[in-house]
């Protein structure tokens, strides 16, 4: 018996985590693409001082944090093409043109919820920027 043109996959799992994203290229086109009613942005002056300050007022939510470039992948790949990727870290190849960065930050909790984070010392590290 032969059995052709059959699809096997690997479930991954991983706990859930908090993401900053962000882009590494400034663009009010990319910007636009992402969602046409964006009007502003910031921009992050000093990366390493603002994400420092942003895990130290997220100290008691999250045991650890690690900062850098998406991995634009197809989530469905060959046994032959597998990697150790974490799954935070990866993003569809159609997303490409947003050259994303992300924060991963992984919570000290089970159950996660969006949040704001209120950091006055991080702004300082960024600057904000409007579309006329």
């Amino acid at each position: 018996m032969t059995i052709e043109n059959m699809l096997v996959r690997e479930q991954r799992r991983s706990p859930n985590c908090f993401i900053y994203s962000l882009s590494a290229l400034f663009s009010t086109e990319i910007m636009k693409e992402m969602n046409p009613e964006y009007d502003a942005c910031f921009i992050i002056l000093k990366p390493d001082k603002f994400f420092h300050e942003i895990a130290k007022k997220l100290q008691n939510k999250i045991s650890e944090w690690a900062f850098g470039p998406c991995h634009y992948i197809d989530r469905h790949l060959p046994p032959d093409k597998q990697h150790n990727i974490h799954p935070a870290w990866i993003k569809e190849p159609e997303y490409s043109y947003q050259e994303e960065y992300r924060m991963i930050m992984f919570p000290t909790m089970n159950e996660i919820e969006p949040f704001y984070i209120k950091s006055k010392y991080a702004t300082k590290f960024c600057k904000a920027y409007y579309i006329v």
